[in-house]
């Protein structure tokens, strides 16, 4: 029954077995090298041996029993000499290890796909966890950012509110006086005909203090109170040398005027306009006092914008100062209040412009003033 057994295992799974002794009575019992060594450790006590063995260029695992006599085996093996209890040989089983190594890789394979995958999806994961805190860092720094701007932009405009309402305040305080002191003046030009010399350069410096005073009014009521523009279609190079002949411009002051005579009209306030050119005259003037060069430029920059440049020889502005020239009470002169370029900003951007000023110290600054061709005329 055991070859049977041992036959039909050989044949479905390449499975065989071995009954052997080293005293066998079949010579095909008989046992090989590795067989024999086993038969002689049971002979020493031990009960089983196994090992991986390669038969026939083939590796197996071979596993190997011994057989005990019982006594019914002596009807067979009494006339051997073996007594009940004696190990009479040895029963072997040897498993091919092809297939075993298969189902090993196949594990391995899948164990191996298995925490690749796991991997693959931690470090997804992980990028996925490490985009989202970038993501939720960058939005926060954002949200930071629009918020110290926010709190900036409120300080800023409660300081114009407050700033506006004291210069609303003090402009109405002064005016009534410097009327009476124009007034005054003109009166004694009138009345002294042929004053001393003295005396005529001194009615002279009162009137020219007091135009002063009034722009330095008129620039606070400005400010306070900020009109609409009244827009109307109107030719910009005419603007421009209006605020130029009306602007007295040192002899020393050499003008250059390059206005392009094809620009389009623009809807614009002309008053308004005359105030932001008459501003920038004044202060590319004021920064030559030496004398220099002044180039007033007009010119359609795109089909969308018109575009006005001052650019003066004079000192320059330092970048410290480039960033806080627009700014309220802001000056570097020794005269004026700092309102004048903050007022000629707010004017332009009341038309939908823009105004920017590029400056090289000792080389000299240009404000250019851009306007849109195209708009809504305001009645």
């Amino acid at each position: 029954m055991t070859r049977q057994v041992h036959e039909l295992a050989e044949q479905q799974y390449g499975v065989r077995g071995h009954i052997t002794s080293l005293n066998p009575i079949r010579p095909e019992n008989a046992p090989g090298p590795w067989e024999t060594e086993a038969l002689q450790t049971f002979e020493r006590g031990k009960t089983e041996v196994s090992s991986v063995e390669k038969m026939e260029g083939k590796e197996y695992i071979r596993l190997m029993r011994p057989l005990i006599t019982e006594k019914g085996c002596l009807k067979c093996h009494a006339a051997q000499g073996y007594q009940e209890g004696d190990i009479r040989g040895g029963i072997s089983v040897s498993v091919p290890m092809e297939p075993l190594w298969a189902i090993a890789q196949r594990n391995i394979t899948t164990l191996a796909v298995g925490h690749i995958l796991l991997w693959l999806i931690g470090l997804g994961w992980l990028i996925l966890g490490t985009q989202r805190l970038r993501r939720s860092e960058r939005e926060r720094n954002r949200a930071e950012e629009e918020l110290r701007e926010t709190q900036k932009q409120l300080a800023h405009q409660e300081k114009l509110a407050v700033l506006g309402e004291l210069a609303g305040g003090v402009a109405h305080e002064i005016r009534n006086p410097l009327g009476a002191i124009k007034n005054a003046g003109y009166l004694l030009n009138m009345a002294v005909e042929e004053p001393e010399p003295e005396v005529k350069e001194t009615i002279e410096i009162l009137q020219k203090e007091v135009e002063t005073s009034e722009r330095v009014v008129s620039n606070l009521l400005d400010f306070a109170r900020p009109k609409l523009p009244t827009r109307c279609k109107l030719n910009i190079n005419d603007v421009v040398q209006q605020a130029l002949s009306r602007r007295p411009v040192p002899e020393s002051v050499q003008v250059v005027s390059q206005l392009d005579e094809t620009l389009p009209a623009v809807l614009a306030d002309p008053d308004q306009l005359n105030r932001i050119f008459d501003n920038l005259i004044l202060n590319a003037v004021q920064a030559m006092p030496e004398g220099g060069r002044l180039v007033v430029k007009s010119e359609a920059s795109d089909s969308e914008w018109v575009t006005v440049t001052f650019a003066d020889t004079g000192a320059g502005i330092d970048d410290e100062a480039l960033g806080k020239i627009f700014e309220p009470l802001f000056t570097t002169k020794a005269k004026g209040i700092g309102l004048g370029l903050a007022l000629t900003k707010m004017l332009v951007e009341a038309h939908g412009g823009t105004i920017e000023v590029e400056s090289e110290v000792g080389k000299g600054t240009s404000f250019t003033v851009s306007l849109p061709i195209c708009g809504e005329e305001t009645e």
